[in-house]
């Protein structure tokens, strides 16, 4: 089996590069192993949508079986905990429009794109899952919206909440997971819970948490592929 595993950032996936014997510099983006006679890949994009699209889609995507975003994630619902791991359902780009005085308008509210043309259904995008999506049926379903600043202020918090009613937040997820169904794959994006979205003088971040939650998640999950597929 070939599985490719996305991250924006190397220390969302620190753990992981330890469990796989990978050897991880700087300047490098892309990381390969055999794994019990699986073929397991790390991409590491940088920050931001544009870095996403970027190198995500500069990757032959047809040759994986399953890829996976993994990542940090704000949350907006204080019922989910930090560390929680979750599975993206639908994501949005969120602040793609303009601002005016009755409210934020998208591109697809002022007729200059489709909202339902594909990927997009209902200006969203949606992993509807495929021959994998008993497999991470253990992790609660969310809604997101992705940025390109976080959301740290009153205003912006209660214009995001109210229009797209969204439970977590990324930078780079609907990049995400544009690409991969333009690319027509099996992909998920999970996310572990780092932080609440709050004004900045409130929000408090527990990465270290975040990221032993996803490790344990991950790791456990290749397990379970890995001992599936020998079966």
């Amino acid at each position: 089996m070939k599985i490719l595993i996305v991250s924006a950032t190397f220390i969302e996936v620190a753990p992981l590069f330890n469990f796989l014997k990978l050897g991880y510099k700087d300047n490098k983006k892309f990381y390969c192993t055999d794994f019990f006679g699986n073929h397991i890949c790390i991409l590491i994009t940088g920050v931001g949508m544009v870095n996403m699209t970027y190198f995500f889609s500069n990757i032959d995507l047809s040759q994986y079986d399953l890829i996976i975003n993994a990542g940090f994630a704000g949350s907006f619902n204080e019922k989910l905990e930090i560390g929680q791991i979750v599975n993206v359902h639908k994501d949005r780009f969120a602040d793609m429009g303009i601002a005016t005085k009755e409210g934020f308008l998208t591109i697809f509210d002022m007729n200059l794109a489709n909202g339902d043309e594909y990927p997009f259904e209902n200006q969203a995008i949606i992993n509807h899952g495929n021959k994998y999506k008993n497999f991470f049926a253990d992790i609660k379903l969310v809604d997101a919206i992705t940025v390109n600043t976080v959301s740290n202020t009153p205003h912006i918090i209660k214009l995001f909440k109210s229009k797209y009613n969204a439970e977590i937040e990324t930078m780079e997820g609907a990049a995400f997971m544009f690409v991969a169904k333009m690319k027509n794959v099996n992909f998920y994006q999970i996310r572990s819970i780092s932080n609440y979205v709050q004004p900045t003088e409130q929000a408090q971040w527990n990465k270290y948490k975040a990221q032993i939650q996803l490790y344990e998640y991950l790791k456990m999950k290749l397990i379970e592929l890995i001992v599936k597929i020998a079966n």
